[in-house]
Order: C-alpha cells, then sequence, then structure tokens
C-alpha cells in the first residue's frame, strides 16, 4: 500500500511508519521538519497539518491516510489558549486533511486518533463504542474531531477513529514523564486512588491502525492478482 501519514514523528506515527516500512509499504510522511533523506525510510513532506498548503497535493493517489498529528494533551496546563490549540490541531488538522481527499485517485479509507475523553468521567460504568458521549471539554473536543473524521465519507472514503487511552511506551510519553519520580523513590499515587486510568500500550495502539488500514490491503491484494490472471482471451 502507499500510506500518507501526519504525526510520523511522533511516538505511536514513528514505530507505525517502522512497521508498515517493514511489511513492504510506500510511506508518505508529513512533518514540519523534515529530517536527512534516507534510502530506507519514508518520502517527508513538510507541512503543517493545521494551514492549508502544498502538502494536500500529495494525498491524493495514496491507497490510505492514517492522521496522528496533534497538539499532546498533556503538554501544558490547559488554559484558554492551551485549549484553542488543541483544537485547531484536531478538529481544523482533520478538516485540512478531509479537504485533500476529494483529489483524485482518492484514498480508501482515513484513519485518525481519537480518546477515549468522548465517554467523559463515567467512575464504574462499562462502556462500548454505542456508549454516549460526556459533557466536558475534552468529550465535547473528541466529538467535533470525530465529526470532522466523518465528513470523508462524502468523498467516498471510509474513516476510522480510533479512540485510544493514554500511550505507555518506554520510548517516550506519558511514561516517561512519571517515571522519573518513582526511580528517585519519591513516586505515590497519581491522583485518586479511587479514579480510573485507562491506558494502552504502543503495540496495541499501532495494532489497531494496522487492523483497520487490513481490509484496504486485502482488497489491494485481490486487485494485483486478478490483474495478474490470464483474461479467458488469452488463457
Amino acid at each position: 500500500m502507499r500510506v500518507f501519514v501526519t504525526g510520523a514523528s511522533g511516538l505511536i506515527g514513528g514505530l507505525l511508519v517502522e512497521r508498515l516500512l517493514a511489511r513492504g509499504d510506500e510511506i508518505v510522511a508529513l512533518t514540519r521538519r523534515p529530517p536527512a533523506p534516507s534510502s530506507h525510510g519514508p518520502t517527508w513532506v513538510q507541512g503543517d497539518v493545521t494551514a492549508a498548503g502544498p502538502w494536500q497535493e500529495r494525498v491524493p493517489g495514496a491507497d490510505a491516510v492514517v492522521h496522528l498529528a496533534g497538539e499532546p494533551l498533556d503538554a501544558r496546563r490547559w488554559s484558554i489558549r492551551q485549549k484553542e490549540r488543541l483544537r485547531a490541531s484536531r478538529i481544523t488538522g482533520t478538516a485540512n486533511v478531509v479537504a485533500a481527499l476529494s483529489g483524485a485517485p482518492r484514498p480508501r479509507v482515513l484513519v485518525t486518533a481519537s480518546a477515549v475523553g468522548i465517554y467523559g468521567a463515567r467512575g464504574e460504568e462499562e462502556l462500548d463504542e454505542a456508549a454516549g458521549p460526556g459533557g466536558d471539554f475534552l468529550a465535547q473536543l473528541c466529538q467535533a474531531w470525530e465529526a470532522e473524521a466523518r465528513r470523508a465519507s462524502d468523498a467516498g472514503v471510509r474513516a476510522v477513529s480510533l479512540r485510544m487511552a493514554v500511550v505507555l511506551s518506554g520510548r517516550g510519553g506519558a511514561l516517561a514523564r512519571m517515571r522519573p519520580a518513582f526511580t528517585l523513590f519519591a513516586g505515590g499515587p497519581l491522583g485518586d486512588r479511587r479514579a480510573w486510568f485507562p491506558w494502552i500500550h504502543e503495540d496495541d495502539a499501532v495494532g489497531l491502525a494496522l487492523y483497520a488500514l487490513g481490509a484496504e490491503a486485502l482488497v489491494l491484494i485481490g486487485e494485483m492478482m486478478r490483474n495478474r490472471l490470464p483474461s479467458a482471451e488469452t488463457s
């Protein structure tokens, strides 16, 4: 497959790109600061997902788009200004990605990140995808985020939103910020002991994205096989 990836230099995006390259996919990756080109890595495209630009011209022709770019939720205190950053990086960024899907040939699927924060704080209540959303800031943000992603269906593109929890990884992210206190024997309970802490391992997070892309890969393989088989006229 040819996959266009945003957030490819992030924690999950970087690991996803490694897995896609390892299985033989071609990767076009969007980043604000492209690294030095490599013969074994992705094709880097410079751009900011929150601003329309020439990078959008690289989306048509891809078989799939994985949109992972976004301001980290725990990067700063949620001031009014920071909330605007979060909205812009998710809602405006996703809108720009969806706008790029209208070009031909169109990708088959758009896989975007989302968060379990869409459900809000629900205590002991068991939740699945049919559960209604919460009413706090994060829940409202996730609803608007997913609504932008669903607009891809207007262009005939299947949309998948991955509602992930806090991603834990030994390579960075939330765990790297929590670990130093415990390394110095100064760690303790992380907030209210009765509170839930939803999390997902990085391998499972990437596995979800690969699973969402799997159906499109099977379709492409089927098309390739049909094209290689001799027709009735030549057999």
